[in-house]
């Protein structure tokens, strides 16, 4: 079966394992693209088989996930796409990433991580999209960002702060999308967003007003200082009334 199936792929020229084959050892996984979204697997690597190092893209989304193996990706350094959303994660370990200095993109949103160690991304200096939405951190630290010197977006959506600390985004010297939509934010630090953002998006709703204000100075100090481009942020449906006090 696994022989027929890695032969038919070959054949019709495709480049991605699905889902289909989850069952399959996957000592077998030697292609570009693995899919396994949607297998109900609750741990990772789930038969004790390392994955071929060939592999560029694992979507591993929609499943059950609570654990994985701390070197379950060791081997696969031409890893460019990793995608571990919508699972139950609570927390990513250390060593889960650091043999992946390749990674481009890395999904992690709609878990249930509520806390990331430092360092946690600190050898992915090539990754340019990270998005963490849905999961109830409840802060955000800047030491969470090191090594990110190349990510350009990162999305934080509905993770449930009520503030941005001062210099919370300082290690991420490329970053020009910043979303912070559907949070609880009431306090903007000082020169918090530390950053090469490009363009600032305020809703004009009148309960941004304050907000807008202070955005709009702090824009006129830090820009001059440390963003020669300021980027998208996005504040919208946020608690903002109160948010003209510095921290």
């Amino acid at each position: 079966m696994r022989f027929f199936a890695c032969a038919l792929a070959t054949l019709l020229g495709k480049n991605v394992l699905t889902r289909g084959f989850c069952d399959e050892p996957l000592d077998c996984y030697c292609y570009p693209t693995l899919d396994l979204s949607l297998c109900s697997l609750k741990v990772f690597p789930f038969n004790n088989k390392s994955l071929s190092p060939e592999i560029k893209k694992l979507l591993l989304k929609n499943n059950k996930l609570t654990h994985i193996a701390p070197d379950a990706f060791i081997k696969l350094t031409l890893l460019s796409t990793l995608d571990l959303s919508y699972n139950k994660l609570t927390s990513i370990n250390r060593q889960l990433l650091l043999e992946n200095i390749n990674l481009e993109k890395l999904y992690l949103n709609g878990n249930l991580i509520n806390s990331l160690e430092d360092g946690t991304f600190q050898n992915l200096n090539k990754l340019n999209y990270l998005t963490l939405d849905g999961n109830p951190l409840r802060s955000v630290k800047s030491n969470w960002f090191e090594g990110l010197s190349g990510l350009r977006s990162l999305s934080l959506r509905n993770i449930k702060i009520t503030s941005v600390p001062t210099l919370t985004f300082q290690e991420l010297s490329s970053l020009t999308f910043l979303d912070l939509e559907y949070n609880k934010i009431t306090v903007i630090g000082v020169n918090a967003f530390y950053s090469t953002l490009e363009r600032i998006l305020i809703n004009s709703d009148p309960s941004f007003l304050c907000c807008s204000r202070l955005l709009y100075q702090s824009r006129l100090r830090f820009t001059s200082q440390h963003c020669t481009y300021l980027g998208d942020l996005l504040l919208y449906n946020n608690v903002t009334r109160n948010s003209c006090t510095s921290t």
